[in-house]
């Protein structure tokens, strides 16, 4: 269970995130629409990347306004042919005096204050940046635990990249404790993680969490995933256990990072045994 939604009394605005999961997001017909990062997610809702995109035609087509990087609205609309109603801003570089960190975080300021100007069309620019670069960070997302431990809900291979590519910019080795989520998915996407983890220091995969499973399907172990990496020598199989606290513990004292990447009971493992609760934001 996340925290609680933020509700300031009297707002002219009613802000929501719409999961494509099980195509909910059609259920909503929306007066703005930001939409960020066009991948092939939930292979097992739609098999194939047109099933995909399909869907989010859809999405736009009900939407009153959309605001959509350059890259994703060249990937729904090859022929460039978007309409109007559709603002496709460029997401690289970010925009003058924004300064969040990670790459994913500024694309998806570069949508914000592009929707900023669609609702505020008498804020001033500098203003909108200003506020952008004081977000404080969300629940799960490169969420800092305790000194150097991070969680983050990355549980596919895009938002994986993402994740690394955020840890990366801090500038020091990488530790990745990962936790698959549904064995049906991990058929469908095991192949993708060859390179995933090239530039990591040391990889502990755990079992995979098992939700919405085909019973026909074989339950992939650590082992099954760890012999397709391309640097099988940093990764071994772990359990949420003393051990994996220990080793942990280890790497952080020597200077790492760690990221547990979770969209389950990782998450909670770790706040459990290793978050420092004078930190913890949510």
């Amino acid at each position: 269970m996340g925290p609680p939604a933020a509700v300031e009394p009297g707002s002219r605005w009613f802000v929501y995130e719409a999961d494509e999961f099980d195509r909910n997001f059609l259920s909503f017909k929306p007066r703005l629409s930001l939409i960020a990062g066009i991948d092939h997610d939930h292979p097992e809702v739609f098999p194939t990347m047109e099933d995909y995109t399909d869907a989010f035609r859809r999405f736009v087509d009900q939407s009153e306004q959309v605001v959509i990087g350059r890259h994703d609205a060249e990937v729904l609309y090859p022929e460039r042919n978007w309409l109007a109603r559709v603002e496709t801003p460029q997401t690289k570089p970010p925009p003058a005096g924004l300064k969040l960190a990670g790459e994913v975080n500024r694309q998806n300021a570069t949508l914000a204050l592009a929707g900023g100007r669609a609702v505020l069309p008498d804020a001033k620019e500098e203003e909108l940046i200003a506020a952008l670069n004081r977000f404080p960070g969300s629940w799960r997302r490169f969420e800092e635990l305790s000194a150097g431990l991070y969680t983050d809900y990355a549980h596919n291979p895009v938002k994986i990249a993402g994740c690394l590519q955020r840890a990366e910019e801090l500038g020091k080795p990488v530790v990745v404790v990962y936790e698959p989520h549904s064995n049906q998915r991990q058929h469908l996407v095991k192949d993708q993680y060859r390179d995933l983890f090239k530039n990591v220091k040391r990889l502990y995969w755990l079992p995979t969490f098992l939700t919405r499973e085909d019973p026909e399907l074989p339950v992939l172990n650590p082992a099954d995933f760890i012999k397709t990496l391309s640097n099988r020598q940093i990764a071994s199989p772990a359990k949420m256990n003393r051990e994996l606290r220990t080793a942990i513990e280890r790497e952080l004292a020597a200077g790492s990072i760690v990221v547990g990447m979770s969209a389950s009971g990782l998450d909670g493992w770790l706040r459990e045994n290793l978050g420092d609760k004078a930190r913890l934001k949510f």
